[in-house]
């Protein structure tokens, strides 16, 4: 590989470059995100100081960039139905590079197999290896040779905010008949990110709306989804809480058993803005990172403690969180329900 060649096309493409160990990932500047420059100068430097077989490293100062990793992770990039943009391909998977300014760095899982590395400028916490770099033999290319492409909107809402779960389970195409339970979906999702001022919304509905709805709904019904959420906003439920509130609403309830937590914390970050949720055991599974069979056992202790469950599909039920505050609406079961769990447990 030549160093010198691969810095330079990075170089030309806006981005900063950094010098990485041969065959490896680790950079060889310790202060590396101070140490990244788009100089020339700098970069035939370090082509004399390390030699040509080094490996370089594109810092995502003011850009974004979605790392596909595996199967499933180029499975997930698929499902974005994102704009064509400079793509390099690497050992297991791709690199997708979209211009966009973040609040903070980051370096964020949004689907399996699916990371955002994204940092604020002149935070230089993220970078990802380019054209021509090798790692165990195996170099990385160049696989879509196009301009740079603003983020979605949407896409630099969520990082910017810290959002890391809701892409994952609202990504498919939306039809019609769900499109405007979806776009529901959507909007607690972005408001768990921290998006609360509703013409931000609206902007960020009427993004999913053009990229997932098929076909797309009117504007002025996108716009009233918006208002909506806006409205449901101004008192939110638990489960549409910051997550230190909605631990603290967890924590009140009394649950006796950590994998019961675990689930219902994944509930509440799946659920929409009307505390329903329908993801299957496996993917309960993978996100709490529990055995099958004890999530299977924690839904059954919720639902004695009063979680609704109803069938979806054959793989799926439907979990709905509002019988959990209670019929007053108290942001804790009664007493007799939790006790009558513990019963059972």
């Amino acid at each position: 590989m030549s160093f010198t060649r691969s810095a330079f096309d990075v170089i030309d493409r806006g981005l900063s470059v950094i010098p990485v160990r041969q065959g490896t990932k680790i950079p060889l500047l310790k202060g590396w995100p101070d140490g990244a420059t788009r100089s020339p100068d700098q970069v035939l430097r370090w082509a004399l100081d390390h030699g040509e077989s080094t490996n370089v490293a594109a810092v995502t100062h003011g850009h974004v960039v979605l790392d596909a990793d595996g199967p499933q992770g180029l499975r997930e990039l698929e499902r974005l139905d994102l704009p064509d943009t400079y793509t390099t391909s690497t050992p297991r998977g791709e690199h997708c590079y979209f211009r966009g300014d973040v609040a903070s760095g980051s370096v964020r899982r949004i689907a399996s197999g699916l990371d955002v590395k994204a940092n604020r400028r002149g935070q230089g916490t993220g970078y990802v290896l380019s054209p021509r770099s090798e790692v165990n033999g195996c170099a990385y290319s160049v696989r879509i040779d196009a301009p740079i492409a603003d983020a979605p909107r949407f896409l630099i809402e969520l990082v910017s905010k810290g959002h890391t779960s809701q892409i994952e389970s609202h990504e498919e195409p939306l039809y019609a008949g769900t499109r405007n339970c979806g776009l529901t979906a959507q909007a607690g999702a972005l408001y768990r990110a921290g998006l609360r001022d509703e013409q931000a919304l609206r902007g960020a509905l009427l993004d999913k709306n053009r990229e997932r709805c098929r076909p797309p709904l009117a504007t002025a019904e996108v716009a009233a989804i918006a208002a909506s959420a806006a409205r449901t906003f101004e008192a939110p439920p638990p489960w549409m809480r910051r997550p230190f509130e909605l631990g603290e609403w967890i924590a009140g309830l009394g649950l006796d058993h950590a994998s019961d937590v675990a689930v219902l914390r994944c509930l509440c970050d799946m659920a929409d803005i009307e505390g329903k949720a329908w993801p299957s055991i496996s993917r309960l599974a993978e996100r709490t990172r529990l055995a099958p069979r004890t999530v299977q056992g924690a839904l059954r202790r919720l639902e004695a403690f009063g979680l609704d469950v109803r069938p979806r599909s054959w793989k799926t039920s439907v979990y709905s969180l509002s019988p959990l505050l209670g019929p007053s609406g108290a942001t804790t079961a009664p007493p007799s329900r939790r006790e009558g769990a513990r019963g059972r447990s």
